[in-house]
């Protein structure tokens, strides 16, 4: 997974839920840390952009702008 594949599937639509579009960012950033290692730096900047990840979608889905399922649509994503 990488962050232009996700990209191009949230223009087009293909997230059919938010916990799908979540499911690959971690998987991206999982991949990241598994394939260079702990102790490198895409290991740590991997997890600092889950963890901001996962703040963004849920401060979004608590603040009620995510009614949408297009990527995008969240109002202080943009």
């Amino acid at each position: 997974m990488d962050f232009q594949t996700i990209r191009k599937k949230a223009t087009k639509g293909k997230y059919p839920s938010w916990p799908k579009f979540r499911a690959d960012i971690e998987l991206l950033c999982n991949n990241a840390s598994i394939y260079n290692g702990k102790e490198s730096i895409y290991h740590k900047q991997a997890q600092e952009i889950l963890q901001d990840a996962k703040t963004l979608i849920s401060d979004c889905l608590a603040g009620g702008q995510m009614s949408t399922i297009l990527v995008g649509a969240c109002l202080c994503c943009r």
